[in-house]
């Protein structure tokens, strides 16, 4: 444990301004005041500061590319961190439409020249959709959760906890040069606010109810790596 602690700190710690890594915020309208990515994306964005590309997906754009475009960017990043929502289909990633409707940001909406080296996908069941054979072309190594993220974000104390889970997942997938590093990271990034829970318990907080979706998240968590020996950590 104290090993994995250290590895976490370490990551929570470096930085780079010349990562090769973009982190995507996809809020949702339809969930309104449910909606944990419009919730923390604030927090999180701030923590991230200028050390990292990062942004926010506020409205419909044909395809990943021309958002890129939209925002400066010239040049695809070879890692991806999303927050998102899956639709309710599971088959892509949710995201604004026109008029205020539901569009789907899929497989090719976020296909180029190139497969990305990996991503990491804070949705909701994310591992149903890059599970599926379609995506393996675009996201062949990924890590994500099989399960719902369930949070509790009735206090400061808990939204804290949870942007600094944000901020670990971020730091974990910049220092990972696999999906299989990335998961083992992120799962000491759990590991690491769970014993931090327990070291400052704070009932009225609603710490129980964070400790036990901490958790939940860490035995959700997937991977599929098609660059290691242990190729993925499905079913």
């Amino acid at each position: 444990m104290n090993l994995i602690r250290k590895l976490v700190s370490m990551l929570i710690k470096r930085r780079r301004g010349n990562s090769d890594l973009f982190i995507l915020f996809v809020p949702s309208d339809h969930l309104a005041r449910a909606d944990a990515v419009a919730a923390l994306q604030a927090r999180v964005r701030a923590t991230l500061g200028s050390s990292y590309l990062h942004a926010v997906l506020c409205e419909y754009f044909a395809s990943f590319l021309y958002f890129l475009k939209s925002i400066g960017i010239k040049t695809v990043p070879s890692k991806l961190v999303l927050f998102a929502h899956p639709t309710p289909s599971l088959t892509a990633f949710a995201s604004k439409g026109g008029a205020g409707g539901l569009a789907s940001l899929t497989r090719d909406w976020w296909k180029h020249s190139r497969p990305y080296d990996c991503v990491v996908a804070h949705v909701c069941r994310g591992a149903d959709v890059l599970s599926q054979a379609s995506y393996a072309e675009v996201f062949p190594n990924w890590v994500s959760y099989r399960d719902d993220i369930r949070k509790y974000l009735g206090s400061t104390v808990a939204r804290e906890r949870w942007v600094g889970v944000g901020f670990g997942i971020v730091a974990a997938a910049e220092a990972s040069d696999s999906a299989q590093f990335a998961e083992e990271a992120i799962r000491g990034v759990y590991l690491d606010a769970i014993g931090k829970i327990r070291d400052s318990y704070n009932r009225r907080a609603g710490d129980l109810l964070t400790l036990g979706y901490f958790q939940g998240c860490l035995d959700s968590l997937e991977m599929k790596d098609t660059t290691s020996p242990q190729k993925d950590t499905l079913g």
